[in-house]
């Protein structure tokens, strides 16, 4: 008789309390996990949006340094740091913009003519630099301001989103605690009700 009522208060209060704590501790892993990964690509999205700006600011450099001293290696610098930012450009695209109101692909499909622009008025400077060599390195700074600004909506959305995430972090390891503070206190009490109806 003992024996039984042992087993069916150990059934009644150990096992639910089991499959409980069970939930909540798959909840919590679950939502963290993809907090994670979801921090994850945005640090992948700032950082390629990050390196897309520094890039697209130094294609000015070689410009002005060919027209200040002739020297032509300035005419392979201009164009690797042009290709070096269309790699960059489609690592945005392939990004998650978390929350833009543009895809990426569209926001990567309306910088495409302007990186044009940018490349072909840079290459008019080696081949004319005595004739308009100061308007067109003009024409690439004005490019390079374009394609900033069309990028900025990106950066935005992705400061936003990540702000987001850490909010959403702190809410549910709160969430987590107090679920785990509430079932443990109710297990005790379970417990405790199990054993007085036991001893009785």
């Amino acid at each position: 008789m003992l024996a039984r009522q042992l087993r069916n208060g150990f059934l009644a209060v150990i096992v639910p309390s089991a499959v409980l704590l069970g939930s909540v501790t798959f909840y919590s892993l679950h939502s963290l996990e993809r907090v994670h990964q979801e921090v994850h690509d945005i640090l992948h999205s700032r950082e390629a949006v990050a390196d897309l700006r520094l890039t697209l600011t130094q294609t000015g450099s070689p410009l002005g340094a060919f027209l200040l001293t002739g020297d032509p290696a300035n005419r392979q610098r201009f164009d690797d740091l042009v290709r070096s930012a269309e790699e960059q450009l489609g690592t945005c695209g392939t990004s998650d913009c978390h929350g833009s109101s543009q895809t990426p692909g569209k926001m990567v499909a309306r910088l495409r003519p302007a990186m044009e622009r940018l490349k072909a008025e840079g290459r008019l400077v080696f081949e004319r630099p005595r004739v308009d060599g100061v308007a067109h390195v003009e024409a690439v700074r004005h490019a390079v301001a374009g394609i900033r600004s069309e990028i900025e909506p990106m950066l935005i959305a992705v400061r936003v989103r990540g702000d987001a995430l850490e909010a959403e972090a702190e809410t549910v390891q709160r969430r987590a605690w107090a679920l785990t503070i509430s079932l443990t206190a109710g297990i005790a009490l379970a417990g405790g009700v199990a054993a007085t109806i036991i001893a009785r």
